[in-house]
């Protein structure tokens, strides 16, 4: 296999700007529609308040437990749902009050990225996230949620879709509520779908096109999602806010990895993370002014909690 060869920092950044320019500018036409962009938010946003990522969370509750070798190993298999099972079968009641305890504390006056997200969404906004940030975010720009949502609540999230109303869907389920949240397997494939085509929650997910932002994008439930959908003759076109790799090869791998789940990278240079918040100002200032929510019932839909 021939060796990857070496750029500097520089060249790579200057690649970065150029792969990047086509997708940014189709991302911003997209931005000015009604619709616009829906951001997906992963937890490279909530990293800057102290709010560890998946991957760590696991690793430190895996110590705990005392489980930490196999729990490395499904972490390296990029099964964090079996690193969950693990960790619960020896730990449960722990492991959720470790949850609640991590990720259920207050968030004030968020900056940086978080705080342009109310400007560029028009309706509702996704995340996988426990933690309270997006909350936070959208009170402090002035641009309050209607409703939370939050997971296994399917019909809630169909309704409030389908109407674009200005909400957020925690995917996954909140830090402060056990009952909704999603961490194991069977729990996943419930929710999400064991391999089943035209499964309708999905394709509500990912009707609009959307902005996945600090989000890896590798071995993760919605990636799996929206390669099914694609397979499925899905033409959304999604966007998403990455790392550019440090190797070429690497970068034309992951490219076509994200070309089957129909995203386009809008690549910033390697370890660059603040470029993030100038790429999303970019977007929002397209955007324009935020209108709220976009469908019908408003004011009448507040909560998907019974």
């Amino acid at each position: 296999m021939p060796r990857a060869r070496w750029r500097s920092p520089a060249d790579r950044a200057r690649e970065a700007a150029a792969l990047s320019t086509r997708w940014r500018a189709a991302a911003k036409d997209q931005a000015r529609t009604n619709v616009g962009l829906v951001p997906f938010v992963g937890a490279g946003l909530s990293r800057r308040f102290g709010f560890p990522l998946w991957a760590e969370f696991l690793r430190s509750n895996a110590k705990l437990a005392e489980v930490a070798a196999e729990v490395e190993k499904r972490l390296n298999a990029g099964d964090y749902e079996g690193a969950a099972e693990v960790i619960l079968q020896r730990r449960e009641e722990l492991f959720q009050l470790e949850i609640r305890h991590t990720f259920g504390r207050e968030v004030t006056t968020p900056t940086g990225p978080v705080a342009i997200l109310p400007r560029l969404s028009k309706g509702y906004v996704l995340t996988t996230n426990f933690d309270r940030v997006l909350e936070a975010a959208f009170v402090t720009a002035g641009n309050p949620f209607e409703a939370v949502i939050t997971g296994s609540r399917t019909d809630s999230i169909t309704d409030a879709i389908t109407k674009n109303l200005r909400c957020l869907v925690k995917l996954h389920g909140d830090a402060l509520e056990r009952s909704d949240r999603i961490l194991t397997a069977m729990e996943y494939e419930q929710y999400y779908g064991k391999g089943k085509p035209g499964n309708p929650l999905l394709l509500d997910i990912f009707r609009h096109p959307m902005i996945f932002v600090g989000c890896s994008l590798l071995s993760d439930r919605p990636v799996m999602a929206l390669k099914q959908l694609h397979r499925e003759s899905s033409r959304t076109m999604h966007y998403a806010i990455l790392e550019l790799p440090e190797h070429e090869d690497t970068t034309m791998d992951r490219e076509r990895e994200l070309a089957e789940c129909n995203i386009v990278p809008i690549w910033f240079p390697h370890g660059a993370f603040d470029t993030i918040e100038e790429i999303l100002e970019f977007l929002a200032e397209a955007a324009g002014p935020s209108t709220g929510a976009q469908g019908p019932g408003e004011r009448e839909w507040r909560t998907g909690r019974d």
